[in-house]
């Protein structure tokens, strides 16, 4: 009964991954041709974006939006930069996963 049940999550396991896969290279073909970028990756910033990506407007905007932008923690006259914990945490691991 184990067994059959293992057998069947592998077989839609499969499956699932076949359509993401499909999915991932009709909307984002572009994005799965860089390095690194597999089919979880490419939905994961796909879903990050949304439905209107012209929203995000710069480079700095989608950072911000995955949470990999730096923020400003200076006081008087020194200036530093502190890690951001806003944005989408799985956005920020996927793009970590591309970097890695």
């Amino acid at each position: 009964m184990l067994a059959r049940r293992w057998q069947y999550l592998t077989d839609e396991l499969h499956t699932i991954d076949k359509a993401l896969r499909k999915l991932t290279k009709e909307s984002a073909s572009t994005l799965m041709e860089q390095f690194g970028v597999g089919p979880c990756v490419a939905a994961t910033l796909l879903v990050t974006t949304g439905d209107t990506p012209q929203r995000i407007g710069k480079e700095s905007a989608f950072a911000a939006l995955c949470g990999a932008s730096p923020l400003q923690a200076s006081l008087g006259k020194t200036s530093r930069h502190r890690l951001d914990r806003g944005g989408s945490r799985e956005a920020n691991n996927a793009l970590w996963t591309v970097a890695l």
